[in-house]
């Protein structure tokens, strides 16, 4: 009986230091888990802070797009409006060219005609009453061209006619000596006026956009804080722990040049030395656990190596204690009656 109570008891040693072991080698995969894990949460949120800077630049360049493009269409709509008006103006001034591009010929010709018309013609002449004779058309224009290219009047119609500014168009839109009109030196004041309010908007927005940002960023990082300050909480930070960690976090986020602590700068260090702190407490709290079930396992083999020993002296002990048998043929036999 007592050899199988020992056995018993040797076998749920065994089991029981097997199962300490898998236990033990559990404990040890979970922590390389959790720290790799640790490791790409660190990542993760490194990655993460630059995702709402990238928004706001993706943000702010869609807006610039817009105001950008409809400023181009505002002015397009202006320059649209304004080419009509432009083109009445050059018109008031600008005159047709067929003063200019008229040939000598026709001139001659209306020269010929003012001058037939104008000839005096006699009191007591014949042909008065009915008209004048025919003349020649070849002749009377070549003679008369002859002889009237000495007058006065020649010289009006030779071509060399002084410019009038109904002629000459210099009062055109197109010539280098025309001047803007009223309606276009005020648009075209206007326009500057618009362009000039228009960039001190954009500068004004830019402004508030970073300003809005700086305030998200602050807001996140805020958020973070007191998520991580919360789970110190949950693992029983004391007081004087977390007033040490503020306490740095201050004297790291001071500019050496203003002396003023910078808020952003602050809540980082804050955020980092929390973190740093839960993972250390974390990884503390693992070793500690490790080294008890490492030391439960050694008590356990301990106490097995005890126990297997003193089965062993109880076994020596018996075998040495048990009295001989008496058999039929012993002389030495003696028989109770």
């Amino acid at each position: 009986m007592t050899d199988d109570v020992g056995g018993k008891s040797h076998k749920e040693d065994e089991v029981h230091c097997r199962a300490l072991r898998s236990l033990v080698l559990e404990l040890q995969a979970t922590r390389e888990l959790l720290v790799s894990s640790l490791n790409k949460v660190q990542d993760l949120e490194l990655e993460n802070r630059k995702v709402p800077l990238l928004e706001k630049k993706v943000t702010l360049l869609e807006k610039t797009r817009k105001s950008e493009s409809s400023t181009s269409n505002q002015l397009r709509s202006i320059l649209t409006h304004l080419r009509p008006l432009s083109t009445m103006d050059s018109g008031l001034y600008s005159t047709s060219d067929s003063d200019e591009q008229c040939s000598p010929r026709a001139q001659d010709k209306s020269i010929d005609a003012c001058s037939d018309e104008e000839l005096p013609v006699p009191a007591h002449s014949p042909t008065s009453d009915q008209g004048r004779p025919p003349r020649p058309p070849s002749s009377v224009k070549l003679g008369t061209k002859s002889s009237r290219s000495n007058t006065p009047f020649s010289d009006k119609s030779s071509g060399k006619r002084p410019q009038t500014p109904s002629s000459s168009g210099h009062y055109s839109a197109g010539s280098p000596s025309s001047k803007k009109s009223p309606s276009q030196s005020t648009t075209h004041k206007e326009i500057i006026r618009r362009h000039d309010e228009k960039n001190d908007i954009s500068t004004d927005v830019q402004v508030l956009e970073a300003q809005r940002v700086r305030l998200t960023l602050l807001e996140e990082k805020i958020k973070e804080v007191l998520n991580m300050l919360r789970t110190l909480n949950s693992m029983n930070i004391s007081s004087k722990t977390l007033g040490m960690l503020v306490l740095d976090s201050v004297e790291r986020s001071i500019d050496p040049l203003s002396g003023e602590i910078q808020v952003f700068k602050f809540l980082n260090h804050l955020y980092n030395s929390a973190r740093d702190y839960e993972r250390l407490s974390t990884e503390s709290q693992i070793h500690n656990a490790l080294r008890a079930v490492e030391a439960h396992t050694q008590t356990l083999a301990d106490i097995e190596a005890a126990q297997s020993s003193q089965r062993q002296l109880a076994l020596d002990a018996n075998h040495y204690q048990v009295p001989r048998r008496i058999g039929r043929g012993d002389p030495f036999a003696t028989i109770d009656v």
